[in-house]
């Protein structure tokens, strides 16, 4: 199966944002897919950015995200990533929202380049 470019999936938010409301169910699997893949970030702004303004969309984007910075591959912007996780629109007992925050306003652009600070932030939020 062909997963979506980002260009892809921009353009598939870009109608929801226009024209009504879709079935979000599957539109929102193809963005977690196409969001959590090993891409560069700046193939993936343009799509965030029309994503993050479609609520129903916060939850999967979020799985991309949190994913992506698990990635072997994975590479957050450190300014932009924060950025676009704080624009979304989450239940507070989000699992591993405090986690990623944390690491994510630390500048950490992936697990694997600083695992320690993963494990720091799972520590302070069970504190």
């Amino acid at each position: 199966m062909l997963r979506p470019t980002a260009t892809g999936l921009h353009r598939q938010a870009q109608r929801q944002v226009y024209d009504g409301p879709p079935p979000f169910g599957r539109r929102a699997v193809i963005m977690h897919r196409a969001c959590s893949g090993p891409a560069p970030w700046h193939v993936k702004q343009k799509a965030y950015d029309t994503v993050v303004r479609l609520p129903s969309l916060h939850v999967p984007l979020f799985k991309g995200l949190l994913a992506g910075y698990h990635d072997v591959y994975g590479d957050r912007e450190p300014t932009a990533a924060p950025a676009v996780l704080a624009r979304l629109q989450l239940p507070a007992d989000t699992p591993h929202l405090p986690e990623l925050r944390s690491v994510l306003a630390e500048g950490r652009r992936n697990h694997y380049l600083s695992p320690q600070t993963w494990h720091d932030a799972v520590r302070a939020s069970t504190d």
